[in-house]
């Protein structure tokens, strides 16, 4: 059931730069290949990072950590988020509409995917990504630089899905404690695999 706060929500964000330039960013920003060349290129940088470093340099070597975290995080957004709840789940209780389907001023901008709306895969993805990269890089002299740019990524990503009419707030707020909770638990098998890693 959905309550007052979560259409007005959609609605609003929906309508927020409707018909401007926000609307092809929401969608790029969406966009399954440019979300995945955001994470390569990302992890092309982390690995740079490493390479360029002296090589008795204690953080040498960290890419192989970072890199088996990301794997370990989005195999579990891909079994519970999309397996899990989204099909095996939605096929027992239902799933729940997605807010361009039920309410037609509600414009849907980008892929019209129709699985359920619960959770957020898109966020839980995110979530779960950049929760990696925060525990490895959040710390020294780039900390508030790694932050903000999570955060500021984070948020756009929310926006983008509210904007888009895919989702609900409550989606959106519980694909990112999912990707939490993935990007942690990528975080402590890799360290437990990999070892060593000066954090």
């Amino acid at each position: 059931m959905i309550n007052e706060f979560e259409i007005g929500a959609v609605r609003f964000f929906n309508e927020l730069g409707r018909e401007t330039i926000i609307d092809e960013i929401s969608w790029l920003v969406s966009y399954i290949p440019f979300m995945v060349a955001f994470v390569i290129g990302v992890l092309l940088m982390v690995y740079l990072n490493d390479f360029l470093r002296k090589t008795k340099d204690k953080e040498k070597g960290k890419w192989k950590a970072v890199f088996l975290a990301v794997i370990v995080a989005l195999l579990l957004h891909g079994l519970v988020t999309n397996l899990l709840i989204k099909e095996i789940g939605g096929g027992f209780v239902g799933i729940r509409e997605r807010p361009y389907v039920i309410y037609l001023d509600v414009i849907s901008i980008g892929e019209r995917f129709t699985d359920s709306s619960f959770p957020s895969g898109h966020m839980a993805s995110s979530a779960a990504f950049l929760t990696v990269i925060g525990y490895f890089y959040a710390r020294g002299k780039e900390k508030y630089l790694v932050i903000w740019g999570i955060m500021a990524t984070g948020l756009i990503m929310a926006f983008s899905r509210l904007h888009n009419g895919m989702h609900y707030p409550s989606d959106v707020l519980f694909g990112a404690l999912f990707g939490l909770v993935y990007g942690w638990v990528g975080v402590k098998v890799s360290k437990r695999i990999v070892g060593g890693v000066k954090e």
